[in-house]
């Protein structure tokens, strides 16, 4: 039994780590964990939690997920949920946008356009708004239908 006792406990030395080790996304993909962001923001299950929800949905922007990319970056946009950056906006609205998210193109290009927070850049704004509309965005696709003879640039 001695010597049956220490390679138990070894064992359990070597294995504890195992156990109380979690990857950062608890075995769960992106759209996983986007979904469980969401229904933490809108209460669904054990209620709402705002700090679980922004947890989420930051581990699935951070492997990719455009999805929880565009709703971080309307957090940090308006201003919802975490404090207004506009800057952590347009970051996590680029990331979605160069992986074609129609939405994301689109608050890309609103937010240069504005100015809101960072500089105005209408040349950006312009090239993220038109590609929104190549891409099916009908708001902007009407509003560049209708410059089209002149080809103005904005304003």
């Amino acid at each position: 039994m001695r010597t049956r006792l220490p390679s138990s406990l070894l064992i359990c030395l070597l294995l504890s780590p195992a156990a109380f080790t979690q990857t950062p996304t608890l075995g769960l993909n992106a759209s996983q964990l986007y979904e469980k962001g969401l229904n933490n923001l809108m209460g669904v299950g054990v209620g709402r939690n705002d700090l679980n929800a922004v947890d989420y949905l930051r581990r699935s922007a951070e492997l990719g997920y455009p999805p929880a990319q565009v709703a971080l970056g309307y957090f940090y946009d308006t201003g919802s949920v975490v404090s207004q950056n506009s800057s952590q906006a347009a970051d996590w609205y680029k990331k979605a946008a160069k992986q074609d998210d129609r939405l994301a193109e689109w608050l890309l290009g609103r937010l240069y356009y504005t100015g809101n927070g960072i500089p105005r850049d209408r040349n950006a704004a312009e090239s993220w708004l038109e590609k929104a509309a190549n891409e099916g965005d009908q708001f902007w696709a009407t509003i560049a239908r209708a410059r089209q003879p002149g080809k103005k640039r904005l304003r």
